[in-house]
């Protein structure tokens, strides 16, 4: 299926209403890249893919500015390929927000959700994700969080048996963090560790 939402080096992007949705097959949902947010930023109720995303489903990459509110995101049967992360949120300054993240169905080809070297504060209501693949040469995390400066939040979910790496990676030596970190989401140990680096 066709991706959703692309936008790379925009200049000044806005996206306003209460509505706003994203529905795909198989294709990525979002990949906003290098972009400054209007004021109002960018809102929406929900996304989702029935299928497997090939890729990166949500992509937010050197953003600024306003908010971005991704809504409720639902992956229907995972990822799949070698950069595969269900949302990738990096190197931004601005803030983030989600509702519910469901990815209990199928399983992630990468990390559930990689968050690195952002500033701005990122809230995540509810965060489920219930497996995650062994490619090999690695195992990988249900969340994954390096050279934060900003918060993150997750406030609720279930981190599943079937995730092979580290059900929450905390920052490693060489890229840590100073922003503040509150997961109050289920541990179910299955990978290498519940915590770890």
């Amino acid at each position: 299926g066709g991706n959703g939402l692309f936008v790379n080096a925009a200049g000044t992007l806005t996206i306003l209403g209460a509505s706003n949705s994203i529905n795909t097959t198989t294709g990525r949902l979002v990949e906003v890249v290098n972009t400054a947010l209007g004021v109002g930023g960018v809102t929406f109720a929900s996304m989702g893919a029935s299928g497997t995303v090939t890729g990166i489903a949500v992509n937010l990459s050197g953003l600024s500015g306003a908010t971005f509110a991704g809504g409720d995101v639902t992956l229907g049967n995972g990822t799949a390929g070698s950069n595969s992360d269900g949302l990738r949120l990096t190197t931004s300054s601005n803030n983030m927000t989600f509702g519910t993240v469901n990815m209990a169905n199928g399983t992630i080809g990468d990390d559930g959700v990689d968050i690195s070297s952002t500033s701005g504060n990122i809230t995540i209501g509810s965060l489920t994700v219930a497996a995650t693949l062994f490619d090999g040469t690695a195992n990988h995390n249900g969340i994954i969080i390096a050279g934060e400066s900003g918060n993150v939040t997750v406030s609720a979910g279930n981190l599943g048996i079937g995730i092979t790496g580290n059900q929450i990676a905390l920052d490693s030596n060489a890229t840590a963090g100073t922003g503040n970190i509150t997961i109050n989401a289920n541990v179910n140990k299955g990978g290498v560790n519940a915590i770890g680096q």
